[in-house]
């Protein structure tokens, strides 16, 4: 995923800095939601963008396409309908430090052991992120 979003960011998101991401299979979010699954699977991918910028639906289409080139097995799944195209949300500045927070304050984890996980596993963190979209 970060060799996606490095593309993007140089090649079609000019001036645009991610700070932080994180994602999650939409199996995750039909556990939250406690309803039937997605007819087909997907990835949502959570951002944090430096000085609080947007994504137009293009450069969001972009990161899809870019993760198809640069994954093989993401590419075979998209040709075979396998898994549909990802969703992408961005998160307002601050986002990730609070979610740091909550964490840390959900776990075991001290503050200078914590890393983000880059697959969410839990539903109440998806729901923290998803309660923070722009």
């Amino acid at each position: 995923m970060w060799d996606a979003l490095k593309h993007c960011m140089r090649e079609d998101w000019k001036g645009k800095v991610i700070t932080d991401y994180t994602c999650c299979e939409s199996a995750l979010l039909d556990k939250l939601k406690g309803g039937a699954p997605a007819p087909v699977p997907y990835y949502i991918i959570f951002l944090e963008l430096e000085g609080d910028a947007a994504l137009t639906d293009n450069e969001k289409l972009k990161l899809d396409e870019s993760l198809r080139r640069v994954t093989y097995p993401y590419e075979s799944f998209r040709c075979k309908d396998s898994i549909a195209p990802m969703v992408v949300h961005v998160v307002p500045v601050g986002c990730f430090a609070e979610f740091r927070g909550f964490i840390v304050g959900n776990s075991m984890a001290s503050s200078n052991q914590l890393k983000i996980p880059r697959m969410l596993s839990q539903a109440k963190q998806l729901a923290f992120l998803l309660d923070r979209i722009k």
